[in-house]
């Protein structure tokens, strides 16, 4: 998670790789676009921190365990 928010390659190579996916327009409405990049990583953060959370607390009480 840290080096997603501190190496911006990963931004680089994140662009590269939805480029080849997404049609130009919407590469140039969203990704390329630095707010989505910082909203990515925020959003990326918090969901990181729900699933930590998540495990700290050893899962929900009715989660089937193998």
């Amino acid at each position: 998670m840290q080096q997603l928010l501190t190496d911006d390659g990963v931004r680089v190579d994140f662009l590269h790789e939805m480029r080849r996916f997404l049609p130009p327009d919407v590469v140039t409405r969203t990704v390329e676009n630095p707010a989505f990049w910082d909203y990515l990583r925020n959003t990326l953060e918090e969901e990181c921190q729900r699933v930590m959370r998540f495990l700290r607390q050893d899962g929900a009480t009715n989660v089937f365990r193998m």
